[in-house]
């Protein structure tokens, strides 16, 4: 049986792993429309669009974690930073599923992490076929499904879910793809 200290532990580990992987990629935001224009006064840089904020929780639910897992789950952690967003469902016996979904992003960047995952995440990537445009799992330590469908990327993971991570994951990111505009 696995001691309840373990899943902090290992959920630190999975978004270093996921923050690792997204600082491998070209982040590069464009500059600000008109800032260099000496004939205009200065103003606030606008708020992005609301099109642009992102939640995970609307791409994966409560209800898909419940389905998934086979079990009950607590309330979303989410966490939204305008085209990022992150949401963590977990169990009573503190098994867990998490989906990270970045809009804005090109194939390259996807390319970028997978070709950096071994060094990053410490396991090969193997490439998964018939999910989204472009998808790769890492298993070991970190079970993460990363999935690419039409500019948005999606990171499913599974920390605790042993053998079945991976087929956990798929279904989590065919509920998430779903949903993909």
């Amino acid at each position: 049986m696995r001691s309840k200290s373990v899943s902090p532990i290992v959920w630190c580990i999975v978004l270093a792993g996921i923050m690792l992987a997204l600082a491998a990629c070209d982040s590069k935001e464009p500059p600000a429309s008109g800032s260099n224009d000496a004939s205009q006064p200065s103003q606030p840089a606008s708020p992005e669009p609301a099109a642009a904020q992102i939640n995970a929780a609307d791409f994966f639910t409560r209800a898909d974690a419940e389905a998934v897992l086979g079990q009950s789950v607590g309330e979303p952690a989410v966490r939204n930073s305008g085209i990022t967003s992150n949401v963590t469902y977990i169990a009573a016996d503190f098994s867990g599923i998490g989906l990270f979904v970045r809009a804005s992003t090109t194939a390259r960047a996807f390319d970028e992490a997978q070709a950096a995952s071994k060094s990053i995440l410490g396991a090969d990537p193997v490439p998964i076929e018939g999910l989204g445009e472009k998808a790769y799992w890492s298993g070991g330590k970190v079970n993460q499904l990363n999935v690419f469908k039409s500019g948005h990327w999606l990171i499913v993971t599974i920390p605790m879910g042993g053998d079945k991570s991976l087929d956990l994951a798929k279904l989590a990111a065919g509920k998430a793809l779903a949903r993909i505009p």
